[in-house]
């Protein structure tokens, strides 16, 4: 994305067509990363907020990103009409009220729509606090991934043809949630209150974290994979019952780490964890300019590099390879081709083993 045209959507001079095309791509949740730093680089132009306290940026997109899907599902509700006008301001207003009066204005709207329609449709004489009267389902019947952003601040990003049926029941010891078809979760963290999420046959907890799960169309298989965090993955029987209402995560079924993934084959019972097909960085912070620029480096300084930011374990064959040196930039590289360059120039191989990269070969004299 352009963020000349990122530059037109805040000072609102897009006309309808691009206006659409930013919204649809600022919704990916893979995009987060750029419009926050985008955010950060452009505050001081948008905003009078005092430079010398530090940014709630991501709670600031939240809030932005809520009523830019309402715009999405209702475009003719004055919900839209409100934030349309809202970002209709000079470049020094204040940009954080704007956001959050925009996301109230919302909200009220939202609310409204809710209380009509369980007037309608629910006798008061009636109520009960059972779960069925918090239980609310949300489907996905776009082209593109709908972002659902529920009351605890945790953010779905439902993929097309998926639902989320979700409890708005404050006095559960759980956050609890019900996924039919793909998603992605960012959630909120709260230790007091693990975030649960059933799929299929399988239950995924979480404290606050991010992960995939991708259930099978035609079987009861479902694949977890983890992002950031910790994630314990198990069975849904009655044995495994307990480890829903505790406060924290156990090593029983399967405990995810980042980068790691695991499949559950529901013919076989059974899970098989391993490492994603795409590695991320987990650690950034000690990623500085020049971070994987080596000149005569030796393979163990190396792997012990890359085990540290990709947070996935390396093991080298054998002590010869604490000989070999490598000298190349590979700064742009993901990590399997990282290692491909690598072993290629030691003449070595290397195989994923569950969680763990094996280098193998002779090594180096």
């Amino acid at each position: 994305m352009d963020h000349l045209l990122l530059n037109k959507f805040f000072a609102n001079d897009c006309n309808p067509h691009e206006r659409e095309e930013i919204i649809s791509w600022m919704l990916n949740p893979a995009n987060d990363f750029v419009v926050k730093q985008w955010m950060r680089n452009n505050w001081d132009k948008l905003s009078d907020f005092d430079q010398n306290n530090e940014l709630d940026i991501d709670q600031m997109w939240n809030k932005l990103q809520l009523s830019l899907q309402l715009e999405v599902d209702k475009p003719q509700t004055s919900a839209t009409n409100t934030f349309t006008a809202t970002l209709s301001v000079t470049p020094k207003r204040n940009f954080k009220k704007i956001i959050l009066r925009s996301a109230a204005a919302a909200a009220v709207i939202i609310l409204l729509s809710l209380t009509v329609t369980w007037l309608k449709t629910n006798n008061l004489s009636k109520y009960s606090l059972s779960e069925n009267q918090f239980k609310k389902t949300i489907s996905n019947t776009t082209n593109s991934i709908k972002v659902i952003l529920l009351e605890d601040g945790t953010k779905v990003s439902l993929s097309q043809n998926a639902s989320l049926s979700y409890s708005t029941n404050p006095n559960l010891p759980r956050r609890e949630v019900t996924l039919e078809g793909n998603a992605f979760f960012d959630v909120a963290k709260n230790a007091e209150k693990p975030f649960v999420v059933f799929s299929k046959n399988i239950v995924t907890k979480v404290l606050g974290t991010s992960f995939y799960i991708q259930t099978g169309e035609n079987s009861n298989d479902v694949t977890v994979s983890v992002v950031t965090g910790k994630v314990q993955v198990f069975e849904k029987n009655q044995e495994n019952s307990e480890l829903l209402n505790s406060k924290s995560l156990s090593t029983k079924g399967v405990l995810l780490t980042p980068n790691q993934k695991t499949i559950y084959t529901a013919t076989k019972q059974n899970f098989e964890t391993s490492i994603v097909e795409k590695p991320v960085l987990v650690d950034k912070q000690h990623i500085g300019k020049g971070y994987f620029d080596f000149d005569r480096a030796y393979l163990l300084d190396i792997v012990n590099k890359l085990q540290k930011v990709y947070g996935i374990e390396i093991i080298l064959e054998n002590d010869n390879f604490n000989k070999c040196i490598f000298s190349g930039d590979i700064t742009d590289e993901n990590l399997y081709e990282k290692l491909d360059l690598i072993c290629k120039s030691i003449g070595a191989s290397y195989e994923i083993s569950g969680t763990r990269i094996l280098i193998t070969g002779k090594g180096c004299k």
